[in-house]
């Protein structure tokens, strides 16, 4: 009588099934959670059986999340020099990225942090802010240029937080030795030309700017290093190597199916 012989898949280890190899490959900051998630979704697409296969399969896991290191690393690095950028006292980053603009604002003070920090919708909001304030500026001086604006008339022109800057600030602020601000259009004058009237330039030209200075601040940052030409080589190499783990799980997922498809021995 004939009797076919089943060969029966050996049982995977345990440990094998939790991935024997993040024990050693996480560190302790790093989410076990999402690396046993990368490595559960390697699993269902090759379903490996063998212990041999299943270690492939966490070869290819622990390649994929190194790629993943070396990508937060990146960034780091690249924020690291952004930071540089940002704290330069001589604010080069912004003399480079306004080289070809007639902006006024003053580059030593130019808040380079804040033009990486700020999104394009908050600068947005921001300029039109400082055209409130600007404007009317502008217009009043203009009335005391003309030289026969009342005193009241030319304040009720104002924003209100140019007026209160006027009023809560300036107003009674020692201007030389023997003088103090007065409510008078001279020196209302004088505090719109000079003080009020170039800060709000300074601001609208800065907020302008702003998306150009990020841009030259992230390219500046982004320029290759020794330490990223480093990195970059070591992706490669785990490229390389993702490449030929692959090569061989896949070899060998072939040799077992032709293996299955070959009929059974029977043995007397």
């Amino acid at each position: 009588m004939n009797e076919i012989v089943e060969v029966k898949q050996p049982q995977m280890p345990s440990a094998m099934k939790h991935g024997i190899l993040s024990r050693h490959l996480l560190l302790q900051s790093e989410d076990s959670s999402e690396y046993i998630g990368v490595l559960e979704a390697l699993r269902q697409e090759y379903t490996p059986e063998s212990v041999t296969e299943q270690h492939l399969v966490e070869e290819l896991a622990g390649i994929m999340w190194r790629k993943r290191r070396l990508k937060i690393a990146e960034a780091a690095h690249h924020r690291k020099e952004l930071r540089k950028g940002s704290t330069d006292s001589y604010n080069r980053t912004a003399y480079s990225a306004m080289i070809y603009t007639n902006a006024e604002a003053k580059i030593g003070d130019f808040d380079v942090k804040k033009a990486i920090a700020c999104t394009d919708d908050e600068n947005a909001k921001e300029l039109e802010e400082i055209i409130e304030f600007r404007e009317p500026t502008i217009k009043a001086l203009a009335l005391l240029e003309d030289g026969e604006a009342a005193y009241e008339v030319v304040l009720a022109a104002l924003a209100e937080v140019t007026r209160e800057w006027w009023q809560e600030e300036k107003l009674g602020e020692k201007i030389s030795e023997h003088v103090t601000c007065q409510p008078s259009v001279e020196h209302l004058q004088y505090f719109l030309r000079f003080e009020a009237l170039p800060f709000y330039n300074q601001q609208y030209e800065e907020v302008r700017h702003r998306a150009l200075v990020r841009q030259q601040a992230e390219g500046e940052a982004f320029i290759p290093d020794d330490k990223l030409e480093k990195f970059a080589r070591y992706e490669v190499h785990l490229d390389r190597k993702f490449e030929r783990t692959l090569t061989v799980l896949l070899r060998l997922q072939e040799m077992k199916t032709k293996e299955n498809q070959t009929p059974h021995s029977e043995v007397a």
